[in-house]
């Protein structure tokens, strides 16, 4: 009898002794789990922080960038601008083989911008010649010399030689120069040359000869 109620009590000593260790186990278990979750938490803190300073893209940065005016816009690319710039580059080029040396070149053309001129037709269909006209005047010119074997250059009437009227316009003259002009008779006779079927003032509005001498001369 005593045997067995000492096997029982050991049994039972040895129950509560295993609940206590299995119970304070799973109490270390769970503060290592709430300790790893907040060291997880607290680890994933600075990405998201850092997820939020993004990187601004191309379109966001020139939507801050200033913008030209409707004014600035329209002037740079409207076909005047263009065809005076253009205009610019001709006569920059004139001017680097420019000689004013006295000798005897024929005027082709000679206008500004908005002149009216009844006995020509712009590029445009009218008789008003403006920037645009002007540069595809000298083109024309320009192919029908190279035809001859002559060059052909764009300066301003200010640029050499006496003024020509009106003087307070800024007045786009194309040349050529064929060599071979000794005088302003000879220049008159290369005119007849080239343009047969005009003559009088119809002639010397389109050819008429002038010398490169310097500017009010």
């Amino acid at each position: 009898m005593v045997t067995i109620f000492l096997g029982a009590l050991v049994a039972c000593l040895l129950g509560v002794l295993g609940y206590v260790v299995l119970r304070g186990r799973g109490s270390e278990l769970a503060a290592s789990g709430i300790t790893t979750s907040s060291a997880a938490g607290a680890t994933s803190s600075p990405s998201s922080v850092t997820s939020s300073q993004t990187t601004p893209t191309e379109d966001e940065i020139a939507s801050h960038e200033p913008k030209p005016t409707e004014s600035e816009t329209s002037e740079t690319r409207s076909p005047g601008a263009i065809a005076l710039a253009e205009l610019k580059s001709l006569r920059r080029d004139g001017l680097a083989g420019l000689r004013l040396d006295g000798r005897w070149v024929i005027q082709l053309a000679s206008k500004f911008n908005g002149v009216s001129d009844k006995s020509l037709v712009a590029a445009n269909g009218s008789h008003v010649f403006y920037y645009p006209d002007i540069v595809a005047e000298y083109r024309d010119l320009e192919q029908r010399m190279a035809g001859y074997g002559y060059p052909t250059m764009m300066l301003l009437a200010s640029d050499f030689g006496s003024r020509q009227r009106p003087e307070n316009r800024t007045i786009w003259v194309t040349l050529t120069d064929p060599g071979g002009i000794s005088n302003f008779e000879s220049g008159q006779y290369f005119c007849a040359q080239i343009y047969p079927e005009l003559s009088g003032r119809d002639r010397e509005n389109v050819c008429m000869p002038r010398r490169f001498i310097p500017p009010g001369d």
